[in-house]
């Protein structure tokens, strides 16, 4: 089961929750479920209220792989026509049984601190600590460098309503151009790829 990065900080009970199953702690709902769509998980979760930005492209390579998204309630997730969702504070990305199972526990316990976690903090490690395996570090360098391609793009045509993208790129957008929502240069990347950054520093960083 992938959980948010700051699920370490309460690990015992997260650990108790999720039992008899194990969690892995990874930063982004849309990564978690990319990783389960790849098979590197069996369920993806999210309890901090995302909305359709957060995990939509997650959800569309999940769905290609057979799986689909639901709220805490047990519904799957659907967009309206103009893309948005409103359907849950929480998210469930897996098999109808797994989140059928995991929607029902009390994930409120997650939020509140637990005098043990300190214990148990696995995702935050100390600089130096431990040799990174040469593939694992190659896949973690292409998911950035995805991240920042896909967000210089998307960066052009950020708030943009669909007719008004479809007028201004017809063949969709595919070169890197100064200008856009936020009169980025070619290629620079937006706010949402300084935090993703900072966010996978921060355990690094200590």
């Amino acid at each position: 089961m992938l959980l948010s990065h700051y699920a370490d900080r309460n690990a015992p009970t997260n650990a108790e929750i999720v039992s008899p199953m194990r969690y892995r702690a990874i930063p982004s709902v849309a990564y978690r479920l990319a990783l389960v769509a790849a098979g590197e998980g069996d369920v993806a979760v999210s309890l901090n209220g995302p909305v359709e930005w957060d995990f939509a492209a997650g959800h569309a390579l999940f769905w290609g792989a057979g799986g689909d998204l639901y709220n805490e309630r047990g519904k799957a997730i659907r967009y309206q026509p103009d893309g948005s969702c409103t359907d849950g504070r929480y998210v469930f990305g897996g098999s109808k049984d797994l989140t059928e199972h995991l929607r029902q526990q009390d994930w409120k316990r997650a939020f509140k601190h637990s005098t043990n976690s300190e214990t148990f903090s696995l995702t935050w490690p100390s600089p130096g600590g431990g040799q990174i395996e040469t593939g694992m570090l190659q896949r973690a360098q292409g998911c950035l460098l995805g991240q920042f391609a896909g967000d210089a793009l998307g960066g052009l045509v950020e708030f943009k309503r669909p007719e008004e993208i479809k007028r201004l790129y017809p063949d969709g957008v595919c070169d890197l151009n100064d200008g856009g929502t936020w009169g980025t240069l070619a290629g620079q990347p937006t706010d949402d790829s300084e935090m993703a950054r900072i966010a996978r520093l921060r355990p690094v960083l200590g």
